[in-house]
C-alpha cells in the first residue's frame, strides 16, 4: 500500500439537502394518499358503482398503513440478501 493522501472531500449532506429530500418524500405520499383516498372512490361512483365498493376502494390504502409493521422486516431481508 502505499502513503499517498487523497485530496477527496467525504460526500456530507447539508440541512438544506437532508429537508429538500424529506419533502420529497413526504409530497409522494400525500400524492399516493390523495389519489386514492379522494378521487378513487369519486371514480368508482361516477362510473356506476354502488356506495359500499366506492367505501371498499379505501383498502388500497392498508399496505400504506400497515407498513410501519412489517418494514423492519423487510429492510432485513433485504439488507441480507444484498451481502
Amino acid at each position: 500500500m502505499s502513503d499517498v493522501q487523497s485530496n477527496v472531500k467525504p460526500l456530507t449532506l447539508t440541512t438544506g439537502r437532508v429537508i429538500f429530500a424529506i419533502a420529497g418524500v413526504y409530497v409522494t405520499q400525500s400524492l399516493v394518499s390523495a389519489l386514492s383516498m379522494q378521487s378513487l372512490p369519486a371514480l368508482v361512483r361516477a362510473a356506476g358503482g354502488s356506495l359500499a365498493l366506492a367505501g371498499a376502494t379505501t383498502l388500497f390504502m392498508l399496505p400504506w398503513a400497515l407498513k410501519f409493521i412489517c418494514g423492519g422486516a423487510v429492510d432485513r431481508a433485504l439488507a441480507a440478501s444484498a451481502r
